[in-house]
């Protein structure tokens, strides 16, 4: 059941676009802003109404119905395992993100490919970043690869429906807090790094399986010694650093065409294409249903 809902989920994720306009996630953020404000300026009462009431009770509502009606229709549970997996991918499509980005750059459209970039992180980028975009937007997919697709497979994987939904929502409300001083102590802050710590080990080696295998390693084991200073988080810098091994791209290289986001993506494609390989054998041996 679990491989066939991440096989669904995968297949609609690529090829239905349309998807976009019934996955958004605005809803949760006027939840958890009400919740804030009636939990008022005390930050322990405030994360604990944002992790009680926002996440986990919605997640283990939405897990009882699954499980319940799941007993009694017949593969309603496959159904909507792949339907809240596919909703967890959202909003837009990773992958055409990317091209949309990469055809602007190609162009020579450096203002277009600034906005796609922009829209892709979620923020604004850095001079730094604007010197190399195409290095910038590399170096992200092999964080956003994690974030938006392979921590989800992995939490469904261990915990189905209710583990993709509540990591989905942990990353969104720990966006949300941002990433002032003040707000990295939060219990939200901390259980978002403790739940992208194992997905995030996980995806460096098998980064460094099925790309360059001795400088994705390397990276793994450096853990970001010889990588770009920009990345203050461990889990991201050890995605980073791999996957830029991985592929064979250097600290020193700064001046690039999109074949290293073509190339970014093919590690991507294949790292995902290797997992989804690894939850069948465990299925077919009979390690999982």
């Amino acid at each position: 059941m679990t491989l066939l809902a991440i096989v669904l989920a995968l297949v609609a994720e690529r090829f239905l676009g349309v998807l976009e306009d019934y996955r958004r996630w605005d809803w949760l953020d006027r939840y958890l802003d009400w919740l804030g404000a009636k939990a008022g300026e005390d930050g322990v009462v405030k994360d604990v109404a944002i992790l009680g009431l926002g996440i986990f009770l919605p997640a283990l509502l939405l897990y009882a119905v699954v499980w319940s009606l799941g007993d009694i229709l017949f593969l309603f549970e496959l159904a909507a395992g792949a339907v809240i997996l596919v909703y967890c991918l959202g909003p837009k499509s990773f992958y055409d993100q990317v091209k949309e980005f990469c055809a602007s750059s190609d162009n020579g459209n450096q203002e277009s490919a600034i906005w796609y970039l922009e829209s892709i992180l979620g923020r604004t980028i850095t001079q730094n970043e604007a010197r190399s975009l195409n290095r910038t937007m590399a170096e992200n997919l092999f964080v956003l690869a994690h974030e938006r697709i392979f921590a989800l497979l992995f939490w469904f994987l261990i915990l189905g429906p209710f583990g993709a939904v509540v990591y989905r929502a942990l990353r969104r409300a720990s966006e949300k807090l941002g990433s002032a001083e003040e707000s990295k102590d939060s219990w939200v802050h901390q259980l978002a790094y403790l739940a992208a710590w194992p997905s995030s080990r996980l995806l460096s080696i098998i980064y460094g399986v099925t790309g360059n295998f001795v400088e994705g390693v390397a990276g793994f084991k450096n853990k970001g010694k010889d990588c770009s200073a920009y990345w203050t988080d461990p889990n991201d810098r050890v995605l980073v650093c791999s996957g830029s091994g991985a592929i064979g791209l250097k600290t020193d290289q700064d001046t690039l065409d999109t074949g290293v986001i073509r190339g970014a993506i093919a590690l991507i494609r294949r790292s995902i294409l290797f997992f989804v390989g690894l939850i069948a054998l465990m299925t077919l041996s009979g390690w999982m249903v």
